[in-house]
């Protein structure tokens, strides 16, 4: 599908809120198509997938039983179809599809890995939006999984190991022509050494594009009632700024102006994680 996109968001480090993320922008979309003000035709479908085989989260944030025949899709994504899909993804609310499952067998998860790019090709053909929730390991061990995303948002905490990390996945992922537009978002729902966002553009040499407020009680509530915080209270904070990335998202990209060398671009970065 022509007009499809693929986003994926990526915390790079531990308890940013990725997760919450990449569920509360999928209903952000639902939202914006439902009320007709997307700019591409949505058809108020979007698909959201959870990358973490080990310890992802989505089913439970959802209040969902786990999605099995994802990971039966990774092994074979070359026999996924429409009603292979529609019988294996569970639907949490109307127009939003959802794959989450765990791996029983730790030393089988690469092999499952192997077969996101190829699934997400599959999935993209019948979901207009696809987002994907891609672990930092993923990323980082898969980089050409970038490849098959349109849109790269990385999640950041105000912290040093925030700047680190977020740094080493840019350069796994590269400025290639071929790979997504990244954004990049500071989420202050953990404390860290409580660096400004000035403060981590610079270090990172990327203009900071988007920053989650602070709103753990509303996070709490929507975590009690398994809904999304965009339904919960889709005037707050923290969904206004949902709201904005989507914008983004949606916008087409123009000459790059946020690239600009930061404090980690003056030493040697290490491809390794």
């Amino acid at each position: 599908m022509a007009s499809s996109r693929v986003i994926g968001v990526c915390g790079v480090t531990g308890g940013v809120g990725a997760s919450v993320l990449a569920t509360n922008l999928a209903v952000s979309y639902l939202d914006r198509a439902a009320a007709g003000t997307l700019a591409r035709d949505n058809h108020g479908n979007v698909a959201l997938i959870d990358a973490d085989l080990s310890f992802g989260s989505l089913a439970v944030d959802l209040d969902i039983d786990t999605t099995p025949g994802l990971l039966e899709a990774l092994l074979a994504p070359e026999r996924v179809d429409h009603t292979f899909l529609n019988a294996t993804m569970a639907l949490p609310l109307m127009g939003l599809s959802v794959y989450s499952a765990e791996a029983s067998e730790a030393g089988r998860i690469p092999t499952y890995e192997a077969g996101l790019p190829a699934l997400l090709q599959k999935i993209r053909a019948d979901y207009p939006t696809v987002i994907i929730d891609l672990p930092r390991t993923v990323l980082a061990q898969n980089p050409g999984l970038a490849d098959g995303l349109d849109e790269l948002v990385l999640v950041l905490g105000p912290g040093f190991g925030s700047i680190r990390s977020g740094s080493r996945l840019m350069h796994r992922v590269g400025d290639s022509p071929g790979a997504p537009r990244l954004s990049c978002v500071m989420s202050q729902t953990r404390r860290d050494a409580g660096l400004r966002k000035s403060e981590i553009s610079t270090a990172l040499g990327r203009e900071i594009n988007l920053v989650l407020p602070d709103c753990a009680a509303d996070l709490a509530r929507a975590s009690v009632k398994g809904k999304p915080l965009q339904r919960l209270s889709a005037r707050g904070s923290y969904a206004r700024a949902v709201a904005k990335l989507l914008t983004r998202l949606e916008t087409p990209a123009s000459q790059s102006t946020e690239t600009k060398r930061g404090f980690w671009r003056w030493k040697k970065v290490s491809p390794d994680v």
